[in-house]
């Protein structure tokens, strides 16, 4: 019974921590969590450590940068969402896409910017959320003198199966 308090207490605290880190978006993991590595990482781990060297780097292009978090190939793997950073620098835009199934949502970090969904662009500044239906057209750009941080969440996970580019990015 001991064990059993202990362990709810425990998972209490993960909730938590991991509660904690997702409305504040610094994904701060307690330093005991740093020694795990990527490999040691499997489908049910619930905490895991946030740092360039065991993220899934996906793209680095002309400056951009795209982490993956949580996804299909993720230190913390899910096929029901994704969590990803991107870091756009000044100018930098993402292609005009969409998504096939799912819905996605962006929640900019740092930064300033402008958010195209289709035929209407709105600004964007640290703090603001975004939601992109499945289907709909939408693009992010930094400003010309900002670079745009932004966290992409999706569900059901991100995959290249499901993902639309309409247009290159065009600066």
């Amino acid at each position: 019974m001991e064990e059993d308090t202990r362990m709810a207490k425990a998972s209490i605290d993960v909730f938590k921590r991991i509660s904690f880190v997702a409305i504040c978006c610094a994904f701060v993991v307690p330093t005991s969590f740093a020694a795990a590595s990527a490999e040691q990482m499997s489908e049910t781990t619930t905490v895991a450590p946030v740092s360039e060297s065991v993220t899934n780097l996906i793209h680095a292009k002309d400056g951009v940068t795209l982490r993956e978090f949580v996804g299909r190939n993720a230190p913390i793997r899910s096929k029901r969402q994704s969590v990803a950073l991107f870091v756009l620098p000044p100018g930098a835009a993402t292609p005009v896409s969409y998504n096939t199934e799912g819905e996605e949502l962006i929640l900019v970090r740092r930064g300033q910017g402008n958010v195209r969904v289709g035929d209407r662009t709105w600004p964007v500044n640290a703090g603001d959320i975004a939601s992109f239906p499945a289907g709909q057209l939408h693009r992010v750009a930094a400003d010309p003198d900002k670079t745009l941080e932004f966290y992409a969440i999706s569900s059901p996970a991100f995959g290249p199966a499901t993902y639309r580019e309409v247009s290159p990015v065009s600066k």
